[in-house]
């Protein structure tokens, strides 16, 4: 979104190219998680004992008290598209549902990033 309003594209403009790439990458990792998550096991990993980072706690607290809203809403800005649609695939295993809540949080956070980054751009100028 920051390359979008820097270059000073037009706000429908930088929506499609940001929200376009950002559904490509959920539509792509959705369907392929299932793929690594069936090699990670094929591997025949070790058990190791957990670690809990910010990352995970940010990730269980979103999941107890958010659901899958929670786990989209932070995709975007905390965790990547391709791990916040893995965990989300895993957690909840209906793919619609879950591209679903990722479009309307992707387009969301476009939306508002794109009036801050343009109201404060002359900040960064």
């Amino acid at each position: 979104m920051p390359a979008a309003v820097f270059a000073n594209f037009p706000f429908f403009k930088a929506m499609l190219i940001t929200i376009s790439g950002g559904m490509t990458g959920v539509v792509v990792f959705t369907y392929l998680s299932d793929w690594i998550d069936h090699k990670l096991k094929a591997r025949g990993s070790k058990k190791v004992r957990k670690k809990f980072t910010l990352t995970n706690k940010i990730i269980v607290y979103s999941r107890k008290y958010f659901g899958l809203v929670g786990i989209s809403a932070i995709t975007p800005l905390i965790l990547s598209i391709p791990l916040g649609v893995f965990i989300a695939v895993r957690l909840y295993h209906d793919k619609n549902k879950v591209i679903r809540y990722m479009f309307v949080s992707i387009t969301a956070w476009a939306v508002i990033l794109y009036y801050v980054l343009h109201t404060f751009r002359s900040w960064f100028d």
